[in-house]
């Protein structure tokens, strides 16, 4: 976003626009931003960035304050601020209507009035701070901070039927007649688990895409909760591997994420592309079907600590892998358990390791080796003897590293709390490092009781257990 305030005049042709704009950002303290129109005039945030992910607009006046190059600015694609005409109307008086080369105004709405065509550019000079931050991700999924009511009112009248709220109550707008809204509050500056966000959030947005539906999903500043559910949305629709996804969602963002939606998004997509949609839906179907079970879905506080044992315990495999080559139904099996693990404690208040196995053992798929995850779930307590099981050490090497991974992963409360309280495990030499946050959030990880949790781990492996912060 350009600094606030003017002083210096658009590089558009008609003097009295440039002059009309100048002194509205000087009166207002507001700053200049491009908008990209295509024909529906969908747009782009205005800067100065890559060269690589944008077009190169020539600008034959002074460019704007804080660019890198007086004579060639990069306009990034498909990113935008919206304003609604209510705002900018009253700045630009005829002068918004008369831009050479440009149709007349259908009323002055930035998303029905299109200036002047350059290459299939249409830029507007427009104030940025009150505007909405609007993107088109794909086709028929816009993505943007909190939307007004004009807004919706006009993407409305483009086919829009579908919106998704991600904030905490933060926004204010009504819905116009025949828009679904779909509210799943994710904290602002965090995140929480992706199984829960796949099931209450992307099902019901794959499906109205596929119907041919038009959606929007907002959250408070279009940047980081709707930055990691649109990146999610490419991994399942478009498959798209992880870093091509995270690029083209922050190259559109113009902001940072927290460390807790990074984490998030890397773990959904490794689920996905590593065990599949239909395994995880398996997962989420069997916690469904029984009600004392779903209260694990519905609760968030639960499903994080659950998601976070099961993608920790996929963490700790994935930095064995080049050592021990598990076979898929090994992180299967490990992933089920993690997801499983605390589900006696719903049922029962006393020994819900026994309760959480038994129920383990209810859960049938083909994927898994349902012994192992029973077992993973069973010694997944400190109190249990993980290396004195027999039955457990004849199936094998493999299968008692699983069931300790799946013990280590229980360290953690939940990855997700705050901007996240866990960074991920590496291998160093003969060490595994267990990285954490150097600054806390509110997270607290008890190191003793790491070192108990990962005991079973050390001995397995041979490896040690440090801690980093990073």
């Amino acid at each position: 976003m350009l600094p606030r305030g003017g002083g210096w005049k658009p590089p558009l042709s008609d003097g009295r626009l440039g002059d009309a704009l100048a002194t509205f950002a000087q009166s207002s303290g507001y700053a200049y931003s491009l908008l990209q129109g295509f024909d529906e005039a969908l747009h782009a945030q205005v800067g100065c960035g890559s060269e690589a992910n944008a077009t190169p607009i020539e600008h034959s006046h002074a460019s704007p304050p804080g660019s890198r190059d007086a004579q060639r600015c990069y306009l990034p694609v498909d990113v935008g601020y919206y304003l609604p005409r209510r705002v900018l109307e009253p700045h630009l008086g005829e002068a918004y209507t008369k831009l050479p080369g440009s149709p007349q105004s259908r009323g002055g709405e930035v998303l029905e009035h299109q200036l002047a065509r350059r290459n299939r550019l249409v830029l507007e000079f427009t104030a940025c701070i009150q505007g909405v931050r609007i993107r088109l991700l794909r086709e028929g999924v816009y993505w943007s901070s909190c939307p007004d009511s004009e807004l919706l009112t006009n993407l409305a009248k483009r086919g829009l039927s579908l919106v998704v709220d991600l904030t905490e109550d933060e926004c204010r707008y009504e819905l116009p007649p025949g828009l679904e809204r779909l509210s799943y509050p994710i904290p602002d500056f965090s995140f929480t688990a992706h199984e829960g966000v796949y099931l209450r959030v992307l099902k019901p947005l794959v499906r109205a895409i596929s119907e041919g539906r038009v959606v929007l999903v907002h959250c408070r500043g279009g940047i980081g909760r709707s930055g990691a559910v649109s990146a999610m949305l490419l991994v399942l629709l478009d498959r798209m591997p992880l870093e091509s996804a995270v690029k083209a969602v922050k190259a559109k963002s113009g902001g940072e994420w927290m460390p807790a939606q990074e984490l998030a998004v890397r773990w959904f997509e490794r689920v996905v592309s590593t065990l599949g949609v239909g395994f995880l839906e398996e997962l989420l179907s069997f916690l469904e079907r029984r009600r004392e079970l779903s209260k694990a879905i519905e609760d968030a506080a639960t499903l994080n600590h659950l998601s976070t044992v099961a993608n920790i315990s996929l963490d700790v495999l994935e930095v064995l892998q080049p050592e021990y080559r598990f076979e898929e139904k090994h992180l299967a099996s490990a992933y089920a358990a993690g997801l499983l693990h605390d589900l006696g404690r719903l049922a029962a208040a006393d020994k819900h390791h026994v309760v959480g196995a038994r129920i383990a053992e209810e859960f049938e798929s083909h994927r898994v080796d349902r012994k192992l995850v029973v077992k993973a779930v069973y010694h997944h307590r400190r109190r249990t003897d993980l290396l004195g099981d027999a039955e457990l050490a004849a199936m094998g090497p493999h299968a008692q590293v699983v069931v300790a991974a799946v013990r280590a992963a229980d360290t953690f409360e939940d990855a997700y709390r705050g901007a996240g309280c866990y960074r991920g495990i590496t291998r160093k030499g003969r060490a595994l490092v267990v990285e954490l946050p150097a600054e806390s959030s509110g997270c607290y990880i008890d190191t003793d009781r790491l070192s108990e949790k990962f005991r079973p781990l050390r001995e397995l492996t041979r490896l040690r257990v440090e801690v980093d912060y990073v």
